[in-house]
């Protein structure tokens, strides 16, 4: 062949090639990070900001002992852009879901955000892993924090799971103890941050 037929034909791949990358861009900026998964095996919980403290308040029976969870959310590198919390119950057989509790994450510079959630420990019979997501606000100058975001939309950025109640949860027979309880946890991790 020569040179001038290959010429523009050696020109056409070059601007194919760089169509392909302009159009990919766009598609790869957009795509969202999965969320980082931490384990949480105890009924104390503390990384980056974020705690979890478990107790359980013994009831007449199985169906009004509940399970109770305070989330304590420090103003953290890790945190400072999460708006929305989830809870939720898995079946890991059968992957069924079912939303137990969910709140917007409420900042103010220099203070925390904390959220108490109560289940029946009869939830546990069907539903054994326990996930808790926080969610990103998409809009960094919001304030408001967007409650009706769907994770299928906004993919979670932390999820902590657990399997089962930890067999370290303490359990108590009155609330008032129970809120003892939690208070002095959250506030020794408070007092004692991990790395």
């Amino acid at each position: 062949m020569s040179q001038r037929l290959l010429m523009p034909r050696i020109g056409a791949l070059v601007v194919l090639w760089v169509l392909a990358v302009v159009c990919w861009l766009p598609i790869n900026a957009n795509s969202q990070t999965p969320p980082v998964q931490r384990h949480g095996h105890s009924d104390v919980f503390s990384q980056g900001g974020i705690s979890v403290v478990w107790a359980v308040l013994r009831g007449a029976d199985e169906q009004t002992t509940q399970v109770v969870w305070r989330i304590h959310l420090a103003n953290h590198a890790d945190t400072r852009d999460l708006s929305r919390l989830s809870l939720e119950g898995v079946d890991p057989f059968s992957q069924a879901r079912q939303t137990l509790h969910t709140a917007g994450v409420g900042w103010v510079v220099g203070r925390v955000s904390e959220t108490e959630i109560r289940v029946p420990r009869s939830h546990f019979s069907d539903f054994p892993r326990t996930e808790i997501s926080f969610f990103a606000e998409s809009d960094p100058k919001s304030t408001t924090p967007n409650l009706n975001a769907r994770p299928a939309v906004r993919p979670a950025k932390i999820v902590i799971y657990y399997l089962g109640v930890p067999d370290t949860t303490p359990e108590f027979n009155t609330a008032e103890a129970v809120k003892n309880h939690l208070d002095a946890r959250v506030k020794r991790l408070s007092l004692n941050p991990p790395p």
